[in-house]
């Protein structure tokens, strides 16, 4: 009797002894575990998780910054020197940690601004798309939503006019799109090429500019000497083709 109280007190032994080791090891395991699972948390509860930054030298900047075609937005590759006139379509999305809290397409008034939510009128003929995203980004962003991204694109352009007159086929306005290009020659084809009864003075072609102070200056061109990419026009531009005088 008193042999099986001890072996019974034994085996009770080992048991706990055996029971206190899982333990131990458990609490080391999971030591183990907290140690590779802390920094990653923290990293995610300092950063804000995963979300797009802001960059302080480019405030507001979401996604494609040269207002490429890209995404359900659209919109052409702009220059990042082009700036906007009035008659530009532009659309605006602003989100706020990757959620989108509202998305605006808008065409530039004669007055150089746009309506935008919230803002109201904002003036930004004479900007470029950065200047823009940098100049409605500070109120947004003070007074309405927390570190916003704005993406901003052109989505078409105003287009550009010179008025071709004289010995031509077909005088008059020829338009032409504010983000190309437009020729003397291919003015004058777009107005159907030189008179049928070859009386054009292709060496004495004048284009009228008006500057910004309203000033015309009269520019003389020997245009037979021109290839299609020679002498490009601006706005505004008035093309004379004369006469010739025997």
């Amino acid at each position: 009797m008193l042999t099986f109280f001890f072996a019974r007190q034994k085996n009770t032994s080992l048991s706990t002894y055996w029971l206190m080791m899982f333990s131990k090891l458990t609490l080391v395991a999971l030591a183990a575990i907290l140690a590779i699972v802390s920094p990653t948390v923290l990293f995610a509860q300092d950063s804000g998780g995963f979300s797009n930054s802001v960059s302080p030298s480019n405030p507001g900047n979401y996604g494609d910054t040269g207002g490429g075609n890209s995404g359900q937005s659209g919109g052409f590759v702009v220059s990042s020197t082009y700036k906007i006139k009035p008659l530009d379509e532009l659309t605006v999305r602003l989100f706020v940690a990757d959620d989108l809290q509202f998305a605006h397409q808008v065409r530039v008034g004669g007055d150089g601004t746009v309506s935008l939510p919230y803002l109201g009128q904002v003036d930004v003929e004479g900007m470029t798309i950065d200047e823009i995203r940098q100049h409605i980004y500070k109120p947004y962003n003070e007074d309405y939503y927390v570190n916003p991204q704005i993406d901003l694109k052109v989505v078409s352009y105003a287009s550009r006019v010179v008025t071709v007159i004289g010995k031509v086929n077909r005088q008059g306005k020829v338009p032409f799109p504010s983000e190309e290009p437009m020729y003397l020659i291919e003015a004058i084809a777009q107005a159907g090429g030189w008179s049928n009864d070859r009386m054009a003075d292709q060496k004495n072609v004048t284009i009228y500019r008006k500057d910004d102070n309203g000033n015309t200056t009269e520019i003389v061109v020997d245009a037979r000497q021109l290839t299609a990419r020679d002498y490009p026009l601006k706005d505004g531009d008035v093309v004379e083709v004369p006469e010739k005088v025997w």
